[in-house]
C-alpha cells in the first residue's frame, strides 16, 4: 500500500541519464484534478532540465471510487513473475482500502492506456469482462483479420456516437493508434442479458476472465 497519495521522487533521465526530482501520484479519484491529469497525459509528467526531454515517471497508480466501491491499479511491470506478485498486491490492498463485508470491483493492469481504458469503461457504466468479450469476437472474426500479437485493441471512450462501442487498435511495437473497430451497442446488451441474467452464466463470465485482471490478451494468448 502506498505511504501517501504523493511525494517527491527522483529517477534517471532515459535520454540523457541526468537526475530528475519531481513530486508525484501515486492516489486518484473521480472529478479531481489527479484525474484530469490523467486524461491529459500529464500526471506525473517529468522534464529533465539537462537535456529538456519531457518523460513519464514509471511509478504505480491507484484510482479509487468509493462511491461505486471501484479501484483500478496501474502496475509498471512487464516481467511475468512480476506481474503475478503484483496480483497478490491488489488483493492485499482491496483488503485495507474497503474494510467491510461488502466485496468492490478491482482490476490490475500493467498498462497506462489500458488503466484509464479500465477507469472510462467504469465511468460510462459497462462492465469491463463483456467489453473484453467484445474484443475477443472482433479479433475472432474471419472478415476483419485483426492481429492480436501485432495490435493491442482498447475501448475508445472518445466516440461520441451511441449506438455502438468503439474501439481502437495500437501497434504494439509503436504504440501509435493505427486503426479503428465498433460492434453496435445491441451486442453489448446481448452479452449483458446473456452472461448476467443469472448466477450460472455469471460464474461462466467470471471463469473466462478471472481474478482482478481482465484482459482479452489473457484469453487469446
Amino acid at each position: 500500500m502506498f505511504s501517501s497519495e504523493r511525494e517527491n521522487l527522483t529517477v534517471q533521465c532515459p535520454s540523457c541519464g541526468q537526475s530528475v526530482s519531481t513530486e508525484v501520484v501515486y492516489i486518484i479519484e473521480p472529478e479531481s484534478p489527479e484525474l484530469e491529469l490523467l486524461m491529459t497525459g500529464q500526471i506525473n509528467l517529468a522534464t529533465c532540465e539537462a537535456c529538456n526531454t519531457a518523460f513519464l515517471m514509471q511509478t504505480p497508480l491507484l484510482y479509487r471510487d468509493d462511491e461505486d466501491r471501484f479501484i483500478a491499479y496501474y502496475m509498471p511491470v512487464e516481467d511475468d513473475e512480476k506481474q503475478e506478485e503484483a496480483v497478490e498486491e491488489i488483493n492485499k490492498i482491496t483488503d485495507i482500502v474497503f474494510d467491510n463485508d461488502i466485496q468492490p470491483t478491482c482490476r490490475l493492469t500493467f498498462s497506462h492506456r489500458g488503466f484509464i481504458e479500465k477507469i472510462m469503461i467504469q465511468d460510462h457504466g459497462l462492465d469491463d469482462r463483456l467489453i473484453e468479450y467484445m474484443k475477443y469476437q472482433l479479433f475472432n472474426r474471419p472478415d476483419q483479420k485483426i492481429d492480436p500479437v501485432r495490435f493491442e485493441m482498447l475501448y475508445d471512450f472518445s466516440r461520441p456516437e451511441t449506438d455502438i462501442v468503439a474501439f481502437v487498435l495500437f501497434d504494439r511495437e509503436t504504440g501509435e493508434p493505427s486503426a479503428a473497430a465498433h460492434l453496435p451497442l445491441d451486442t453489448y446488451d446481448e452479452l449483458s442479458a446473456t452472461f448476467l441474467a443469472n448466477e450460472s452464466t455469471r460464474e461462466e463470465l467470471e471463469k473466462l476472465f478471472p481474478g482482478p485482471v481482465v484482459a482479452v490478451d489473457r484469453v487469446l494468448f
